[in-house]
């Protein structure tokens, strides 16, 4: 029983992330190549180019590419890096996280710091349309998850808010 093996990189790169998709392969990320492995990183496959700084990029559940951090677009692939896509976002002051969940919303929150005001922005058709949801100043998004469930904190330290817009329930 050996655990620990050494893989061979596709090339000599600075690797900046590692992520594995819904069918687990893992997806490497250098600063300007995508490679994935079918075999666990017995081989690698260039897949995509990069064009951005790829710490930030996650997976969704539909092996989804997304920039989990934006300042003014939100950038996908759909294909794995060969395909690059984005949308503009108006420049808010101060963003969240983005996250994307299984049914394909994006969703963020833009906080104007001169108002207080907080609003959660959210898209179901890869920013064609940007929905508004205005929430209280005291309102933090800490997670989404893949039922549209919005986590937050608030402004008292023994709960959180747990909200969905779509089914316009919260608890």
């Amino acid at each position: 029983f050996k655990t620990d093996i050494k893989r061979k990189l596709p090339r000599n790169n600075l690797y900046s992330n590692l992520l594995l998709d819904s069918k687990e392969n893992l997806l490497l990320f250098s600063n300007d190549s995508i490679y994935i492995s079918y075999d666990k990183a017995v081989s690698w496959v260039p897949t995509g180019k990069m064009n951005f700084i790829s710490e930030k990029l996650k997976i969704s559940k539909q092996n989804i590419l997304y920039n989990n951090e934006a300042i003014d677009n939100i950038t996908y692939s759909l294909d794995y890096g060969l395909n690059w896509n984005s949308f503009q976002l108006e420049r808010p002051f101060s963003f969240s996280e983005v996250y994307l969940t299984a049914n394909n919303l994006f969703y963020w929150t833009e906080e104007d710091f001169l108002t207080s005001n907080s609003v959660l922005k959210y898209t179901y058709n890869f920013g064609k349309t940007i929905q508004t949801y205005n929430l209280p100043s005291t309102y933090r998004l800490l997670f989404v998850d893949d039922y549209e469930n919005l986590y937050f904190r608030t402004n008292t330290l023994t709960e959180i808010k747990v909200l969905n817009i779509i089914n316009n329930k919260e608890s």
